[in-house]
């Protein structure tokens, strides 16, 4: 997923100034601010659906509440000032977070 982060990272600003044009920077920015998001997000995912199976939904549930929590409380703060770029900082964060807890509770407890 770095890998595919770094190749978008690479090809974004190309890809958005043939479709809206030069100039429109914002969108690349806010696509720059998701991507740490989405490396964060990609172990946990692989781990929560083993945690599920493994009949630990509990967690991922917890997991995906505090980090839905987190987003909503930094939505509320960031985007009034910060805009899109809030929002995209807020979802970054509230993925990061989501991946702490799941890779947390399975390095806590040794499930699988």
């Amino acid at each position: 997923m770095s890998i595919l982060c770094l190749a978008t990272a690479g090809v974004g600003r190309p890809m958005i100034d043939l479709l809206s044009g030069e100039g429109f920077t914002l969108p690349y920015g806010v696509l720059l601010m998701l991507l740490p998001g989405i490396v964060a997000l990609t172990p946990p995912k692989v781990i929560n659906s083993y945690l599920v199976s493994a009949n630990h939904a509990g967690i991922t549930v917890c997991a995906s509440g505090l980090a839905v929590g987190m987003a909503i409380v930094l939505d509320l703060l960031l985007i009034p000032r910060w805009g899109p770029a809030g929002a995209a900082i807020a979802s970054s964060a509230s993925y990061a977070l989501f991946g702490v807890v799941v890779m947390g509770f399975h390095r806590l407890t040794g499930v699988g």
